[in-house]
């Protein structure tokens, strides 16, 4: 090397469903190749197969970083589905300055962060304002971002959470879990489940028809409800006998609180709209007939969606009076 070696870092594995609508198998990934920051903020990868090193290239250029950066962390996407070209790299390449400042492949995308770590899925930061902010890793893969762009549309809007000020992130526990470590200034550490990560969890439970594992989400972190309905209505409409066996085998006032909570509004693009940006392979319902399409859109829809919902519950309620009867 011509310069002293600064900072190490492996690289991580990120392979996302959303990203491969088709299922198409992905690319197998070793992390057996480490990213190495040089004292004159050069990139450099080494690959112990050839015990050898090689600049970081992006369009055919050698990467060079402003800054010295304290952390560094290579996202290695394994979804076949994502374009080949260098703009579209499936390697990507975060790191932080001693100045707070966020980058990816050496362009700011951020500024007054304090820490970030990479999860299953979230690239989660704090700041300078004493708040935890998570942005989905697809959003990196998806186009050439700039530093406006990451400050105004990926944030999630649900991933903003106060926090005690000089706090850190020490670890995310990968999905299916929601648990985040932090350490305060004081040194002790503290453990926080911030809203998107259950989100995400429970939109894979509620497509699975888990509705008593997902509930009981709901019931813990205090997520709206009509979640179960918006976040796919056709799904829903469809397996409502699967969600009352189940809610019921926990207690029928578990269903009594989910039909007084139902409103008309689809939270799908008012409370969690941001999340339903992000992934919006959830709401696809194109292989449903198109007199049924409309249900995604419950405003179109000239029955309401607490008439349907209800109507649907009664059906299934009726069939066993004695048992869903409450005095």
């Amino acid at each position: 090397c011509d310069s002293p070696i600064f900072n190490i870092a492996s690289y991580a594995t990120y392979e996302d469903k959303e990203l491969n609508p088709n299922n198409e198998p992905t690319v197998e990934v070793g992390c057996d190749k480490a990213v190495i920051q040089l004292d004159d903020g050069k990139i450099l990868v080494y690959e112990p197969e050839t015990d050898s090193l090689q600049p970081w290239l992006i369009n055919g250029n050698e990467l060079q970083l402003a800054a010295k950066c304290v952390k560094l962390s290579v996202i290695n996407s394994t979804n076949k589905c994502l374009p080949t070209s260098e703009l579209y790299s499936r390697n990507r390449l975060l790191s932080i300055s001693e100045k707070n400042r966020l980058y990816l492949d050496g362009v700011e995308i951020a500024i007054g962060v304090t820490s970030f770590f990479v999860h299953s899925n979230f690239l989660l930061a704090t700041t300078l304002q004493h708040t935890l902010r998570l942005l989905p890793l697809g959003a990196l893969f998806m186009k050439n971002l700039t530093q406006s762009e990451i400050k105004s549309e990926m944030w999630l809007a649900e991933s903003t959470r106060a926090l005690e000020r000089g706090s850190r992130i020490v670890i995310a526990v990968p999905s299916p879990d929601t648990k985040v470590v932090l350490q305060m200034p004081r040194g002790n550490l503290e453990v926080i489940n911030p809203r998107p990560l259950a989100l995400h969890i429970v939109k894979s439970m509620l497509d699975k028809c888990q509705y008593k594992s997902a509930m009981e989400i709901f019931r813990r972190q205090r997520i709206n409800q009509n979640l179960v309905v918006d976040h796919n209505p056709v799904h829903f409409l469809n397996h409502v006998r699967d969600f009352v066996v189940q809610l019921s085998s926990q207690s029928i006032n578990r269903l009594c609180l989910f039909i007084a909570d139902l409103l008309e509004e689809d939270c799908t693009v008012t409370m969690f709209q941001s999340m339903y940006n992000e992934f919006p392979s959830t709401k696809n319902m194109s292989e449903e007939p198109e007199n049924v399409k409309q249900l995604s859109y419950w405003n179109l829809n000239k029955c309401g969606k607490i008439w349907m919902v209800c109507t649907k519950l009664l059906e299934i309620l009726e069939e066993d009076v004695e048992k869903f009867f409450l005095p």
